[in-house]
Order: C-alpha cells, then sequence, then structure tokens
C-alpha cells in the first residue's frame, strides 16, 4: 500500500493476539467489524475473515487466544461503547459478562407504510437485539442522548419499534458504569429472555473487573467506530 508492505486487518488481529489481554483482543475484534448503520460495506473485516484467517494459521504465537476471541466477536456495532455494553452482557461468566448471550447488533427494521410516510423514514435499528425475545437494548449515552431533542427521537424510535411488537429496554451510560445498577439491568434482560444467571465461576469477580477497566475514565463515552 503506498510502496509500504502492511498486515491486513487479519493478520494484525492475529498478531496482537500474544500482546493483548483476552478482552482488549475481544474489543478490538468488534471494532474491526464494525460499520456505520447499515454499511457493513465500510466494516474493515468481519467475524467470518477473521475467523476463517486464524483458523487457516494454528502454528502462529497467539493462535489459541485469537480462537477463542473469536468466539465472542460479533459484526455490526456502531461505536466502542455498544461494544462494550455488549461484552458485559453476553460474555460468560469465566470472563466476566453475564451470560446473555445470543444478541446482534443493530438490527434493522423495516417501517410499515404508514409509520414510514409519517416519520420519513423507512428503516429503523435496535442496537442490540436478542431475535428470539424480541427484545431490543438502546444505549443512551452521554454524548448523543442528552439533549432534548435526540431524546425524543429516542422516545419516537422506541415507541416504533413496540409497534413492531419489539419490547424495548433502555441502558444508560450511568447503569453502565455503576456496578450494581447494571447487575439489575442485566438481571432484567435475562428474566425477558427467559435465561437465568447463575454465576458459580471464582473467576467472575476478577474478570468482571478487568472488563470494566475497558470503559473510558470519564464516563463521558467516545461514541464513535
Amino acid at each position: 500500500m503506498g510502496g509500504n508492505v502492511v498486515a491486513s486487518p487479519e493478520l494484525m488481529f492475529l498478531q496482537l493476539a500474544s500482546e493483548l489481554s483476552i478482552h482488549r483482543l475481544i474489543l478490538l475484534g468488534l471494532q474491526l467489524c464494525s460499520h456505520p448503520l447499515g454499511q457493513p460495506d465500510r466494516a474493515i473485516t468481519s467475524k467470518q475473515k477473521l475467523r476463517a484467517f486464524v483458523t487457516k494459521m494454528p502454528g502462529h504465537r497467539g493462535h489459541r487466544k485469537a480462537m477463542r476471541a473469536v468466539r465472542y466477536i460479533e459484526n455490526g456495532s456502531a461505536s466502542i461503547m455498544e461494544s462494550l455494553a455488549y461484552m458485559v452482557l453476553t460474555l460468560p461468566h469465566a470472563l466476566g459478562g453475564y451470560g446473555l448471550d445470543g444478541a446482534v447488533f443493530n438490527y434493522e427494521v423495516k417501517l410499515r407504510d404508514e409509520l414510514k410516510k409519517r416519520l420519513g423514514m423507512s428503516r429503523c435499528f435496535a442496537d442490540l437485539y436478542y431475535e428470539n425475545a424480541r427484545l431490543a437494548i438502546e444505549y443512551d449515552s452521554f454524548t448523543h442522548h442528552s439533549s432534548p431533542k435526540e431524546q425524543g427521537r429516542d422516545a419516537i424510535r422506541s415507541e416504533v419499534l413496540r409497534r413492531h411488537g419489539i419490547e424495548v429496554m433502555h441502558l444508560s451510560t450511568i447503569q453502565l458504569y455503576d456496578t450494581d445498577a447494571c447487575s439489575d439491568f442485566a438481571h432484567n434482560v435475562a428474566r425477558y429472555i427467559g435465561k437465568r444467571i447463575d454465576i458459580r465461576t471464582e473467576k467472575f469477580s476478577a474478570m468482571h473487573a478487568a472488563l470494566r477497566e475497558l470503559l473510558p475514565e470519564s464516563g463521558s463515552d467516545t461514541d464513535t467506530v
């Protein structure tokens, strides 16, 4: 590229596997597979490409950790805070998450004709979505959801999703950063999707703390892909 030899995103991911913690490697993978809403062609790579490349490199340093990380990477995050919320909710207990797997990023909902005409848009997206339970989780960040105008848009979108038979739960930055509040939120999600959070591994506390170290220190989230 430009006369310089550069590593592909997939090779970079594998090369960094031996240097990064498992949490940072998963976050790296989520961000490499992230893209703006509705524009998957702008993703740097995909879970499928990462898995295919790492699978073909069994003797490479960091291979085992890379293979483990790929299991928890999904396509389509639209921000680093969405990625972190996803990790907290979905990673297994042994990695410090609440084990509520099955969520996908930014599920596209195509609007019915009357809503399409009234709202002037043909689709909207749910930040995290549990398809079997028809549950959407909306992450309400300080950065993009603090003004009355943005809050109004959020409320409208939530009601649009409900009209399409999708229940909506809102996770705020304050809840995500507050350990107890986040735990309460996770247990409510678990109840809704028909799961039970029963943490038995001794690794949870230490791994959960390590996972929380990834949250931006200011608490004023950086909502960029």
